[in-house]
């Protein structure tokens, strides 16, 4: 009896090392995938992946960087579209100031400082896109007030969060 109970313990942690190396093969395919496509259609751009708070997390992180400008991507695949758009619905529930998109996978959303977050799915993945842009270090936008500066790094930050997530779309094209 004594056995079986380690045979079968065994057993249990081969299948869950093994479910973890797919999900981690699944994450680099995603991983390259992003990257070939982002750095063809916008050069000049440098990133690197980032690391999940928790390391057991199935997600992946990319930062992409540009003077003044940081992108962050984030991938995560669900057992199926169901539950990926099961997990979409449940988080977007509780955001009141919501914009849906409708031209950014199956479903999309914006909402944030200047609707400058975005969360899209595609498949069985939830992509979710946010920027940080600096304006105030160019000589011109020191001349602007205050409030012109907040309006300009909002539109920005719309801006870029809008082209990455659509990018990060086309990437993926038909999961």
């Amino acid at each position: 009896m004594r056995t079986l109970i380690i045979v079968v313990s065994l057993m249990c942690v081969l299948t869950t090392a093994g479910s973890i190396a797919d999900a981690q093969s699944d994450l680099d395919k995603l991983d390259e995938k992003f990257s070939h496509h982002l750095e063809k259609v916008l050069p000049g751009w440098t990133h690197q992946r980032g690391e999940p708070i928790d390391k057991s997390e199935n997600v992946l992180i990319q930062f992409w960087y540009a003077p003044n400008k940081a992108i962050k991507i984030s991938a995560m695949p669900y057992n199926s579209a169901s539950d990926a758009r099961a997990a979409l619905e449940e988080f977007v529930r509780y955001e009141r100031d919501k914009t849906q998109l409708k031209d950014l996978g199956e479903d999309g959303y914006a909402w944030g400082f200047g609707q400058s977050k975005i969360v899209f799915r595609k498949g069985r993945l939830l992509v979710f896109v946010s920027s940080r842009v600096d304006s105030g270090s160019s000589l011109e936008d020191r001349t602007l007030s205050q409030d012109e500066r907040l309006e300009r790094e909002k539109n920005e930050m719309r801006k870029w969060s809008t082209e990455f997530a659509k990018h990060a779309a086309n990437a993926l094209g038909n999961p």
